[in-house]
């Protein structure tokens, strides 16, 4: 569990803020990838780089300051092992970030930043119900399994929200400095007529 403080990787590939077989809970304090490194740079990585890992637990957001740098940029890296769980990830604050521009993003192709990457075919849910995210362009979810699934009702996003992610009955909003919420939709008027022969 991390409550506060800062950790920072360094090296040019294969850089990990968090590497874990187990839950990882982060209520506060910062982590930090390695500027531009063009491999494999996860603020949060769950087991290896690899499919022979036993990695089964769930991961929680709840604050806290979290950035990577560079192509390979992944927030959160589940789904990288061989146990029948089903792992969860749930962010519901803090502040999330790639420093890459959308140009360069683009130009990453397959290894664009994303948010939260499910990468070995085991199904993850993952949910959003606040934060502040910028910099993953429109890739919040990069996945490999059917049946992995991304549920957002709520956050700050730099770009819209596909609507594919969007919770039942929630909505895209466009705030006033240009960035995009999502919230609540709002009921309609609902009028009952009263008719006479």
């Amino acid at each position: 569990t991390v409550n506060g403080g800062k950790i920072s990787t360094s090296g040019t590939n294969y850089s990990y803020g968090i590497n874990v077989d187990g839950d990882i809970t982060v209520n506060g304090g910062e982590i930090v990838t390695n500027e531009k490194s063009y491999g494999y740079s996860s603020g949060i990585r769950y087991g290896n780089n690899y499919a022979l890992v036993s990695a089964t637990g769930d991961v929680t957001v709840t604050g806290g300051n979290i950035t990577t740098n560079g192509h390979s940029g992944y927030i959160v890296n589940v789904g990288r092992t061989y146990s029948s769980n089903k792992q969860t990830v749930s962010i519901t604050g803090g502040t999330f970030a790639n420093n890459l521009s959308e140009v360069e993003q683009t130009e990453g192709g397959h290894n664009a930043p994303a948010l939260v990457w499910e990468g070995n075919d085991k199904p993850v849910t993952a949910t959003i119900t606040n934060g502040d995210f910028s910099g993953f362009s429109a890739n919040l979810l990069r996945k490999n399994a059917e049946g992995t699934t991304l549920t957002v009702s709520g956050g700050t996003f730099d770009v819209e929200v596909n609507d594919e992610y969007l919770a039942e009955g929630f909505e895209q909003v466009e705030n006033s400095d240009g960035t995009f919420g999502v919230a609540v939709k709002p009921e309609g008027n609902i009028q009952v007529g009263y008719f006479t022969a």
